[in-house]
């Protein structure tokens, strides 16, 4: 089981109104693709970078179409593994 991310910019110390300045450029630029997320759970790691659940997968190979167009539109992506919170 694992998550499929858009990875955000790199986010320390910066305060709340910038952190949802980009999380409104992420929203937004979605928006325009035609994605509408139900709920929009952001994560931030352990080395603060700013990152989007944009679905949820059995296996990596089921979200390579997503992982694909969301990169073709300039999105970072990263497929989140057997995460810690589920354990």
């Amino acid at each position: 089981m694992g998550y499929l991310l858009i990875v955000g910019p790199k986010l320390k110390d910066r305060d709340f109104e910038i952190r949802e300045k980009y999380r409104e450029k992420i929203r937004e630029k979605l928006s325009h693709l035609g994605i509408v997320l139900q709920e929009y759970v952001w994560i931030w790691d352990r080395k603060n970078w700013l990152k989007l659940v944009v679905g949820k997968y059995e296996k990596a190979e089921d979200s390579v179409y997503l992982q694909r167009f969301l990169q073709k539109n300039g999105f970072k992506t990263e497929f989140l593994e057997n995460p810690d919170w589920e354990k």
